[in-house]
């Protein structure tokens, strides 16, 4: 999957993190830089690319036999090391607080 000459590039230029988001059935994954080795939401690692999954929200079969209505992913980096948190369509914000609103 996806395009050789990009492999390159990224291997030559040793680019350590990407966000890769065209194989629509395969979101909501992350692995390291060879694409062998799948990376755990909130592992912190020196490499990492996400595939974040789609976005829209209309019904989209997944390799996992799940079913995105949108997904998102959110990465972090810190240190040289690398994390990702995934996003759903109508679940929490892992980074969300709760905000108490005071009444006028």
């Amino acid at each position: 999957m996806g395009d050789p000459d990009l492999a390159v590039a990224i291997a030559e230029a040793k680019i350590p993190f990407g966000v890769f988001g065209h194989i629509l059935e395969s979101g909501g994954r992350a692995t390291d830089l060879l694409g062998k080795k799948p990376v755990k939401p909130g592992q912190a690692v020196p490499a990492l690319y996400v595939n974040p999954g789609p976005a829209f929200a209309d019904p989209w079969g997944l390799n996992g036999g799940g079913v995105s209505r949108g997904m998102a992913a959110i990465l972090t980096i810190r240190g040289g090391k690398g994390e990702w948190q995934q996003v759903k369509a109508g679940a929490p914000d892992p980074r969300a607080r709760l905000v108490k609103h005071r009444s006028k």
